[in-house]
């Protein structure tokens, strides 16, 4: 249990608040995880990557942003 209270006080000074959309799990023994959202780029289908719903990802082609 005492791991377990470390573990969320160190996320916590990490990472500040958690998220509505950041689902984060931690649990004894087990990693924290975060939930991520991914798409393919229309034009160069390049793989984009955002840890929250408002992100703002910018393609590296430089002709997609993909707006939250």
């Amino acid at each position: 249990m005492r791991n377990l209270i470390f573990a969320q006080e160190l996320l916590h000074a990490v990472f500040g608040r958690f998220r509505e959309a950041s689902k984060c799990l931690v649990r004894e023994g087990v990693e924290a995880m975060t939930y991520v959202m991914t798409k393919p780029c229309p034009i160069c289908k390049q793989q984009l990557t955002k840890r929250r719903p408002t992100d703002s990802v910018q393609c590296a082609c430089g002709k997609h942003v993909w707006q939250g």
